[in-house]
Formats: structure tokens, sequence, C-alpha cells
């Protein structure tokens, strides 16, 4: 019953650096030999009568799906911390497109704000640290309201569980849609019957 899955930091064959294949489903990722782990959109192959990838890049794929002559754009996004301390989507301009068809937005952002992750902050006793997460999380804000994206997250539902005793659950995987996308949508919610990872399904 599932017809799209967006995933973020997913594991590759070490055969051939490609992510693993699924019969029922087209995988849509970057070709890139040097990564380890990939941003990679399926989608069912027997549910939509065409998909296009518009953009394939290690941490943004984004696709459009036609579905009963109705277009659907999905983006799926990882704003991965790189070595050097910063993000790597930065300054979020690609991540929110102007579109004329439903949009929605969906990933992992790595990314704290008063607006949807307060109880996490509240538990920092580290003003600078809190300073630099709110700074990053307002260009995304920043971005998403130029182009019409509301956030779809319920405030301190948290996505990412906390494994170990020195974590807080934290709300870091966001969703966006904008407003013809937002019309569609009926429920917006996580679920904790998966336990392979530390981030909750939505």
């Amino acid at each position: 019953n599932i017809h799209v899955l967006l995933l973020q930091e997913t594991p590759v064959r070490k055969d051939n650096n490609k992510p693993y294949a699924h019969p029922s489903y087209i995988g849509f990722s970057k070709e890139d030999p040097e990564t380890t782990t990939k941003t990679v959109t399926y989608v069912r192959k027997d549910w939509a009568s065409q998909i296009e990838p518009i953009k394939k890049e290690n941490d943004c794929i984004e696709i459009q799906i036609h579905i009963r002559r109705q277009a659907l754009s999905l983006i799926n996004y990882h704003n991965r911390q790189m070595k050097n301390g910063k993000m790597s989507l930065q300054k979020y301009r690609n991540l929110f497109p102007k579109s004329k068809h439903s949009t929605l937005v969906l990933g992992d952002s790595n990314l704290h704000s008063r607006l949807w992750d307060s109880d996490f902050l509240n538990e920092l006793d580290d003003l600078v640290r809190e300073t630099d997460y709110e700074k990053a999380a307002q260009v995304m804000l920043k971005q998403a309201s130029k182009r019409d994206y509301e956030l779809l997250n319920r405030p301190n539902k948290y996505t990412r569980i906390a494994k170990t005793g020195y974590q807080n659950p934290a709300v870091i995987d966001l969703g966006w849609a904008n407003s013809r996308m937002r019309q569609q949508i009926r429920k917006f919610h996580t679920t904790d019957k998966f336990e392979k990872s530390d981030h909750l399904p939505i």
C-alpha cells in the first residue's frame, strides 16, 4: 500500500555503489561513486502514468509524478553536516521551487527551532549553540515563506528518538507543502512501528 518512499542516508550496494533495487519500485538517486549513503526516492511502478526526474543531487532528489492527469512534485532532501561543520544545503533556495503543481518537500533537516523543537532547545545548556541552530532554521523558514510553503510538523512532535542516554528526542525531519498540496493532505504524522532507525517514519 506504500506508493512512494523518501529515504535519506540509504546504504548502497558494495559491488556497484548503487541503492538496493526492489522489483515493485523505481528508484531515483544521483550516480556518485564516492558516496556510501544516498538520498533515494522510490516510486511504485504501477502507481503513476509518468514519472519524470527533475533534479538529482547527492542531498536533494526532485521528481514529478503524473497521476490521473494531475502532476505532483516530490522533493526528498538530506541536510547533512559536512566535515567543515557547515550544512550541505545551507541557503535552501532550490529546496522550495516555484511550482504550479502540488509540491511536497520532505526530509532530514538536521535543524532545530523553537517553532518546532522548543523541548529540545530547552534541554540545551549552551546559548551559543541554540543561537546557531535558530539562525540556520530561520534561513530555511525565510526561503519557504517566500515560495508559499508551510510547515506540516506539529511542534515538539519528535521525529528522532533518543537511542542513547546522552541524546534527547528531537524534531528534525520536516515536511513542507505549497498551497496546492496543503489542500490534499489529510494527515501528517509519525509512526513508532519501525525500530531499525533513530528516525521515525512520517
